[in-house]
């Protein structure tokens, strides 16, 4: 169903020009140009440029591509439910997994962090089966997905020592800590070889590690202040909440309270799922709220998941089949209404995060068409990333074509300017400009997108 769905947001330069650049020199080199190294390794760019070279370039070809890490996801996910939940709750868990909205989106987009949620969910079940092999083989597809898999595998670290502490507990034995420690470090061996070897070679051939100050991801390697980090961290608490989790915590929450005041017993699992979910998420959070990186929904896709699989566990609370039924289908209602949450133009939203963008697909494609028809030449049209970029890199074709970068010269000097409140780079100034100084020449109206193609009333050039 999602196989017409071009490429979107951040996957269009991370993923399908990085693929584009190996597919077109034939895999000559390992290095990227400078000019779009974000400095995370290209690895997964070079497995859709292989997928491409076996099966053909295409956006079809570039959705099953990712078809293997659904699947593993899937498994994974089903095999953690196994381990924690009766079988009586295993549909509830396995109903939370195909709607949650994030995961939802970035598996109808094609996104590479179904390649992170993969890795991430093998290497816990990992610990979970005792299967350290796997472990390994995980954290090297983690390591060379992007940086954010770099810091997956320390997360898993943290759950590692979770579970061999906490299993220990349990079944009260002394901790021996040299075993303990070659025990738990041997999957991760391999995989930091690999990573120091990666990023040497690229040191030598590019003169920089991970920052790259001639990226267009420069801002992005700084760092907050006190008063930024506090604002990064309510954003965090709003992407948890959003796109209908605000009910799913709700309910959470409520569970937790008649948790504590019936004194039920919870199980050693539970616990540990508990610390899987929490302790690593503490560890993760300073490393990206102190960066001046958008904090973007998919970041979280895994915690998403943990929490929805502790929500289920915590059902038997409630005793009588009926509540338990009501309140799934509470959550259920919840999450599908999330795709249809839409905020203000004045509030950049996670477009990537929810099936909302879907609509503005099928809008850009007529709006093209429409500029097409009317000749209005590509390069006068402004407008923001990634729309500007080629449009090969977005619809995987030979279409060179490509519209203006709005940021070029000030919006005054466009003669047109196309906008979707899917785009979030536009000022809350330019906005209103827009709507009070331009003509719109074409709409298209969806439930919850809407694109705009405008005229500069002003401009004076032909």
């Amino acid at each position: 169903m999602s196989l017409w769905v071009p490429f979107f947001s951040d996957n269009v330069v991370l993923v399908s020009r990085v693929a584009h650049f190996y597919y077109e020199t034939n895999i000559e080199s390992l290095i990227i140009p400078t000019y779009f190294d974000s400095g995370h390794p290209p690895f997964y760019g070079l497995y859709i440029a292989l997928v491409w070279l076996l099966f053909g370039k295409s956006l079809a070809v570039s959705h099953w591509a990712v078809l293997p890490f659904l699947i593993g996801i899937a498994v994974n996910y089903y095999h953690i439910a196994r381990w924690l939940l009766p079988k009586n709750l295993l549909p509830f868990a396995l109903l939370l997994l195909v709607l949650e909205p994030t995961l939802l989106a970035q598996s109808v987009t094609a996104g590479l962090d179904l390649a992170l949620v993969f890795g991430y969910l093998t290497a816990l079940n990992g610990i979970i089966y005792r299967k350290r092999g796997l472990m390994c083989l995980a954290f090297c597809l983690m390591a060379f997905v992007n940086i954010r898999g770099i810091i997956g595998v320390m997360l898993i670290f943290c759950c590692d020592w979770i579970y061999l502490l906490s299993t220990a507990k349990q079944k009260q034995q002394t901790i021996n800590w040299f075993t303990s420690c070659v025990y738990i470090a041997k999957p991760y061996i391999l995989p930091t070889l690999l990573v120091l070897c990666w990023y040497y070679y690229h040191y030598i051939h590019t003169g920089f590690t991970v920052f790259n100050e001639n990226s267009g991801w420069a801002h992005a390697y700084t760092y907050v202040d006190a008063k930024g980090f506090l604002r990064n961290i309510g954003i965090i608490i709003w992407r948890f909440l959003d796109f209908g989790r605000v009910f799913l915590w709700l309910l959470l929450g409520f569970l937790g309270m008649l948790w504590l005041k019936k004194r039920t017993v919870i199980s050693y699992k539970q616990i540990q799922l508990l610390l899987f979910s929490s302790l690593p998420l503490l560890v993760y959070i300073p490393m990206i709220g102190y960066r001046t990186i958008p904090i973007l929904h998919r970041y979280f896709i895994v915690f998403f998941l943990l929490f929805s699989l502790l929500l289920v566990s915590l059902l038997p609370l409630l005793v009588q089949k009926w509540k338990q039924y009501l309140s799934i289908t509470f959550v259920v209602l919840a999450l599908l209404s999330g795709h249809l949450w839409v905020y203000p133009d004045h509030i950049a939203q996670g477009w990537d995060a929810s099936l909302a963008c879907l609509p503005y697909f099928e809008q850009q494609q007529k709006m093209l068409n429409y500029i097409e028809k009317e000749a209005i030449p590509f390069e006068q049209v402004a407008t923001v990333f990634p729309a500007y970029k080629p449009l090969k890199y977005s619809r995987i074709n030979n279409d060179m074509r490509q519209l203006a970068a709005k940021d070029k010269k000030p919006l005054r000097e466009h003669p047109y300017v196309l906008y979707s409140n899917v785009m979030n780079d536009f000022s809350d100034e330019e906005l209103l400009d827009l709507k009070n100084n331009w003509e719109i020449i074409q709409a298209y109206d969806g439930i919850t997108v809407y694109s705009r193609l405008y005229k500069n009333r002003t401009w004076e050039g032909e």
